[in-house]
C-alpha cells in the first residue's frame, strides 16, 4: 500500500472537510482544523526552505522602512537603503528598550 502524499492541497481539503456542519462538535471541529493546519505547514516547510516562504512577509516588512525615509521616492536607491537601514536599527532599538521594560515591570510586580 502507498502512503499518501502529503502535500497543503491535500492536507488543506482535508482540513475544509473536517469542519463542515455536522461532521463534529465544534471543539473536536477547531482541534481538527488546527492539527490539519499544523500537518499543512510541515509538508510546506519540507518542500520549501525557509527563505522562500516567508520572502514575501520579510520584503513587505523592509519596504516599510524604505517608504518612511523616502516617501516620495525622491532619494538614489544607495541613500533610500542606507536610510532604511537606520531606520530599521532605530526600530529594533525601541524594540529592545520595550522589551526591558516590560520585564523591569513584571520583576518589580513580583511576577517574574
Amino acid at each position: 500500500m502507498r502512503p499518501e502524499v502529503l502535500s497543503y492541497t491535500n492536507l488543506r481539503d482535508a482540513a475544509g472537510r473536517a469542519g463542515r456542519e455536522g461532521d463534529m462538535t465544534r471543539d473536536h471541529s477547531a482541534r481538527m482544523r488546527r492539527l490539519h493546519a499544523q500537518a499543512a505547514a510541515y509538508a510546506m516547510h519540507a518542500q520549501h526552505g525557509s527563505g522562500k516562504t516567508s520572502r514575501r512577509g520579510r520584503e513587505a516588512f523592509l519596504a516599510r522602512f524604505e517608504r518612511q525615509v523616502d516617501p516620495d521616492g525622491v532619494q538614489s536607491d544607495a541613500e533610500r537603503a542606507r536610510r532604511a537601514e537606520a531606520a530599521k536599527r532605530a526600530y529594533f532599538i525601541r524594540l529592545s528598550i520595550k522589551s526591558a521594560e516590560a520585564r523591569r515591570a513584571r520583576r518589580t510586580d513580583g511576577r517574574e
